[in-house]
């Protein structure tokens, strides 16, 4: 198995003989000369198309290989960096109940993990916590590693425990765990005005949330470029979930359309083909 060792804003994957990794596009910085750098549709063609419509994720995700044999005991050894300056952390065992991503924070995994994408089921959660209609959903074995924009904190939530996090510092959580959009103070709406607070992700424990200390869309606003380059956010999910219905009711439309006038026909066996009765 790979070995993740994160420093800050790099993260150092060190694979065995034999071995391979999956990472973001264009995420590795260094590698070992003898390195197999190849792209891969992780989850076949329609996850990996559900994966870029919903999330905004790369189609093809990077895959890095060690070429040597099983008798060599050398690791290759490689450096990553996320797109946006920030921590990186990494989790060695995922939990069985899986690991919920938001847009952009996925760095690299093993070859034994699974990296779809989902709806959320919440639509209020999908409109106002900032992280868009569709999330990746981590599974299998491990390791994972994903970053944050700044620092990254991580927040253990105890059974019947509540936590706050502002929309926009969301990066991670636990795949079983629930959470609602509600305002700042819940008692007045004028207080959650005044406190420039806004909106609030209320998650209910058990579980484990993970938190970047910075805000994309208030860092850009602050460099007066709010609203541009922001493929990955509401607007984006909303389109690529359209994308995705849409093809999914076209390729239903065919399936129905077939049975139906299957029944309006029969075999030719002479003539090897398919021949409709009017």
């Amino acid at each position: 198995m790979a070995r993740f060792l994160a420093t800050r804003d790099i993260l150092e994957v060190q694979i065995p003989p034999g071995g391979r990794i999956k990472c973001e596009s264009d995420a590795i910085v260094t590698s070992g000369s003898n390195s197999v750098i190849d792209a891969s549709m992780d989850g076949g063609f329609l996850g990996a198309l559900a994966r870029t419509a919903l999330t905004g994720e790369s189609f093809f995700l990077t895959t890095l290989s060690n070429p040597a044999s099983d008798r060599d005991d050398g690791f290759l050894v490689a450096q990553l960096s996320p797109q946006l300056p920030g921590e990186v952390y990494v989790v060695s065992k995922i939990p069985a109940e899986g690991l919920v991503l938001t847009h952009g924070a996925f760095l690299a995994a093993g070859e034994d993990v699974t990296i779809t994408s989902r709806i959320q089921r919440n639509v209020a959660n999908s409109l106002l916590s900032g992280t868009g209609f569709g999330v990746l959903d981590v599974r299998g074995r491990g390791p994972v590693a994903f970053s944050g924009f700044g620092a990254l904190m991580v927040r253990q939530v105890a059974a019947g425990e509540e936590l706050l996090v502002d929309n926009g510092h969301l990066v991670g959580y636990s795949s079983g765990m629930n959470f609602t959009m509600g305002m700042a103070n819940s008692q007045s709406i004028f207080a959650t005005i005044k406190s420039g607070e806004g909106l609030m992700c209320r998650f209910t424990g058990p579980g484990t949330v993970y938190v970047q200390s910075r805000n994309v869309e208030s860092f850009k606003s602050a460099l007066g470029l709010a609203g541009k380059g922001n493929s990955g956010g509401t607007a984006g999910s909303f389109l690529g979930f359209a994308f995705v219905a849409m093809f999914m009711l076209l390729f239903f439309g065919v399936f129905v359309y077939i049975v139906m006038n299957a029944e309006n026909g029969e075999w030719d066996h002479n003539d090897n083909h398919y021949q409709y009765r009017v």
